[in-house]
C-alpha cells in the first residue's frame, strides 16, 4: 500500500510537472508567435522607412534641380534688369546731353556746312531758339512726361497742338 500510495503521488507529480511544462511550452510559443510578429513588423516598417527615405531623397532631388532652375532663371532676369539699367537714362542726364548737344548745334563751327545767314550774316539759330525747339520737340513727342503731366486724355490733344504751332511759328521765325 505504501508504494502504491508513492506510485500515485509520483503519478501526480508526473501529471502536474507535465501540466507545467505544457503551460511553459504554451507560453513559449505564444512568446515564439509574438517575436515572430515583431520580426515581421520591424522588417514591414523598415521597408516602409526605406521608401520614404527614397521619396524623400527623390522630392529633394526635384526641389533641388526646381531651385537651381528658378535661380538660373532669376539669375537671367536679374542680368536683363542691368542692361536696362544700363540703358536707362534719368531726367537729369537727358537734360544734361541735350543741354551739351544744344551747346554743340550753337556753335557757329558747328553750323558752318548747314548755316542759312540773315542779311546781317548771323546763323540762323540762336542757342535759346535751338533750345526751345528741342524742349517743344520733347513735348510733342513725350506729352505726359515733358509737356504737361497733370493734362487728361482729352486735354493732351490741345496740348500737343498748341506746342506744335507754337513750334511752327518758332521755326518760321528762325
Amino acid at each position: 500500500r505504501e508504494y502504491a500510495d508513492f506510485q500515485r503521488t509520483q503519478g501526480e507529480d508526473i501529471f502536474r510537472q507535465q501540466g507545467r511544462v505544457t503551460k511553459k511550452t504554451a507560453e513559449l510559443m505564444e512568446t515564439k508567435k509574438a517575436q515572430a510578429f515583431l520580426l515581421d513588423t520591424r522588417e514591414q516598417e523598415r521597408i516602409k522607412l526605406e521608401k520614404e527615405e527614397q521619396d524623400k531623397h527623390y522630392l529633394i532631388s526635384n526641389l533641388q534641380k526646381q531651385q537651381k532652375n528658378l535661380q538660373n532663371e532669376i539669375n537671367q532676369k536679374k542680368k536683363e534688369a542691368n542692361k536696362i539699367d544700363k540703358g536707362y537714362m534719368d531726367s537729369s542726364n537727358i537734360t544734361k546731353i541735350l543741354t551739351l548737344t544744344v551747346d554743340k548745334l550753337s556753335e557757329n563751327e558747328s553750323c558752318k556746312e548747314l548755316f542759312h545767314q540773315y542779311k546781317e550774316g548771323e546763323p540762323l539759330l540762336s542757342a535759346q531758339a535751338l533750345n526751345d525747339v528741342i524742349e517743344l520737340a520733347r513735348a510733342i513727342l513725350f506729352p505726359g512726361y515733358y509737356g504737361n503731366p497733370t493734362a487728361d486724355e482729352q486735354a493732351i490733344h490741345h496740348h500737343i497742338e498748341v506746342n506744335v504751332e507754337t513750334l511752327f511759328n518758332l521755326l518760321i521765325e528762325q
